[in-house]
């Protein structure tokens, strides 16, 4: 059965939004991955490159209602952050 015009644009639309939640999962991933090369060169900014790329993941998590996701980048965030306030000490 042939699916109507407007059946048609709405998953087109659901379709975009996956792309972009995908699109972005990939960009907060690559904060994170940079973060990590800062670190290993003893740079703290590392620290905030993977805070940030938590946050859009925990981002992700609320808009696809995913608690797994966003409880699991809370807790990363809380270590990122207790990594940047420690080194400085």
């Amino acid at each position: 059965m042939l699916a109507a015009p407007k059946d048609l644009i709405i998953e087109q639309r659901s379709n975009m939004g996956v792309l972009m939640l995908d699109l972005m999962g990939h960009i907060f991933y690559l904060l994170i991955v940079v973060g990590m090369l800062l670190l290993s060169k003893k740079i703290r900014y590392g620290w905030i490159l993977r805070f940030w790329g938590e946050f859009g993941w925990v981002m992700i998590g609320v808009s696809m209602g995913m608690s797994s996701i966003y409880i699991w980048g809370f807790i990363f965030m809380g270590i990122d952050l207790y990594g940047f306030l420690r080194w400085s000490r």
